[in-house]
This record gives C-alpha cells, sequence and structure tokens, in this order.
C-alpha cells in the first residue's frame, strides 16, 4: 500500500505526524484523568449537597413538629369546645320550649334506653365469664 495516499495506512515512527499523534494520545489521557477527576469532584459535591439538603430537612422538621402538634391541639380544643356549647345551647332552649308530656316521653324513653344498655352489657360480660359447672349431656345440640 501506498503510504501517502491511504490515509488510515499506520505511519512509520520516523514520520513527524506519527510523534504529533503521539502526543495528543498522551492529551487525551490527561484529559481523560482530568475528567475522572471532575467526575469525582462533582460526585462528592453531590454528596455534601444531599447531605446538608437532608441535614437542612431534618432541622425544619423538627421545628415543624411543635407547632403542628399544637396547631392540632388547638384544633382539637375548638371542636369540644363548639361541640359542648352548640349541645348545652340546643339542650337548654329545648327545655324552655318543649311541651311539659314531651319532656316525660324523653325522661321515660332515656330510662328505658339506659336499661336495655344496662341488660346487654350484663349479658355480654356473663358470655366472657367461662362457666365452672359442666353442661348436662342431654343440653347439647345434636346434628343429624
Amino acid at each position: 500500500m501506498n503510504h501517502d495516499t491511504d490515509p488510515h495506512a499506520e505511519k512509520p515512527e520516523t514520520d513527524p505526524a506519527f510523534s504529533e499523534t503521539s502526543s495528543e494520545t498522551s492529551d487525551d489521557a490527561e484529559t481523560r484523568s482530568n475528567s475522572g477527576t471532575s467526575f469525582e469532584d462533582l460526585g462528592k459535591s453531590f454528596q455534601e449537597a444531599l447531605r446538608s439538603g437532608t441535614d437542612d430537612a431534618k432541622e425544619a422538621f423538627e421545628k415543624a413538629i411543635p407547632k403542628a402538634k399544637e396547631d392540632l391541639a388547638k384544633g382539637a380544643h375548638d371542636l369540644a369546645y363548639a361541640l359542648a356549647y352548640a349541645t348545652t345551647f340546643g339542650a337548654a332552649l329545648l327545655k324552655e320550649v318543649t311541651p311539659e308530656n314531651l319532656k316525660e316521653g324523653f325522661r321515660s324513653g332515656s330510662d328505658a334506653g339506659q336499661k336495655a344498655a344496662d341488660e346487654v352489657i350484663r349479658n355480654r360480660k356473663r358470655k366472657e365469664t367461662p362457666t365452672t359447672e359442666p353442661e348436662e349431656p342431654g343440653d347439647e345440640a345434636i346434628l343429624v
């Protein structure tokens, strides 16, 4: 092959173009080394930024928690106040405007409801308490 006409042909070491190529190759190696260092620096900077951001977020969160708890407690208080106020105010007005026979109906119904609830609770407690007496053999249900 003719080295002058083929641009892809290998050039002998004595050719001045070959020495330029060699110097470019060492420049490329230096650039690659600098690129690697740059990427390492970039990675370290990114890690520091994440660490710093995480620390800042933790600090902000720790400051926000007491404020959020305080706001939640105030909201719960205000809700309880409003419910109690509305209930008491409504009951006081009803007490004054309700006819006596209707009041008597409410009292009787309340008493009956309380007695029924007490009975349910008593029966439930009896079922939860294990019996110490053995059951009679004739009391068992027989499946056919």
